[in-house]
């Protein structure tokens, strides 16, 4: 019987594997399996096992093949996937496990790590049946495309602190020009100005007129800017423009 070419990816790569099976646990492993063929696992401390020989039963080859196997890609099977018993846990599972009283050593594997062991066993047919039902699994995985970042705008500084700094910059290149500064330099920075205080009176519509005559006085004090508190032009609240009349 041929299977896809598709069987390569998990013959041939030892992260594939470990990336196909790392969503299963033993329960649907054990299903995964018993689609291509019945296998019973023997409970022992809590999960359920089974032996070389029962390996090589299930999988129609010898138990040289798996013990080759396993040998040539220990590295490779996890703590949950196989385990060496000697010992208690060998004598607390040899019932369980049916192994011979004179067995003193014994190599068990999880559901799992027999999943393992048919993603590497290409002289099986069984195999082979399973490679296709684990990849049917995993192609049935939906894929998460992550999300990407949000793009961060960096906040600019407050409007007082960009007119300070503009004051100082302002200051700085009359004193490098002698007290004079080009005329077109001197127009784009007053228009600067200008923009930052219209910015400041769209956003201080709502706080106190304490904080907006701060900006006013800052404006005609520093840089000689009139502002308006009246007419069309004029954005500050109704309760200034009393406080103005007034006066």
């Amino acid at each position: 019987m041929s299977f896809s070419l598709n069987q390569s990816v998990l013959t041939e790569s030892a992260s594939l594997r470990t990336s196909a099976i790392t969503n299963l646990n033993d329960t649907r492993a054990q299903e995964a399996l018993g689609k291509a063929k019945a296998i019973v696992f023997a409970l022992w401390n809590g999960s359920g096992w089974a032996t070389v020989e029962q390996l090589a039963n299930y999988f129609q080859c010898s138990i040289q093949a798996i013990k080759h196997i396993y040998e040539r890609n220990s590295k490779e099977f996890r703590a949950n996937e196989t385990k060496k018993l000697t010992g208690k846990d060998l004598s607390d599972a040899r019932s369980n496990l049916e192994l011979p009283s004179r067995t003193s050593q014994a190599r068990v594997f999880s559901p799992l790590g027999t999943l393992r062991i048919a993603m590497l066993l290409t002289e099986s047919e069984i195999a082979g049946q399973v490679r296709t039902i684990i990849l049917d699994l995993v192609a049935a995985v939906p894929t998460v495309t992550p999300e990407p970042p949000p793009i961060t705008v960096p906040a600019l500084p407050p409007v007082e602190q960009r007119l300070h700094t503009l004051v100082q910059a302002m200051k700085t290149l009359a004193e490098l020009t002698g007290g004079r500064l080009n005329p077109y330099m001197e127009q784009q920075f007053k228009d600067y100005a200008g923009n930052l205080l219209a910015e400041h009176n769209r956003k201080m519509l709502t706080p106190t007129d304490e904080k907006w005559l701060g900006v006013v006085n800052f404006a005609e004090s520093e840089l000689g800017k009139k502002v308006p508190i009246s007419g069309s032009h004029y954005r500050g609240h109704q309760k200034l423009t009393r406080t103005h009349n007034v006066s």
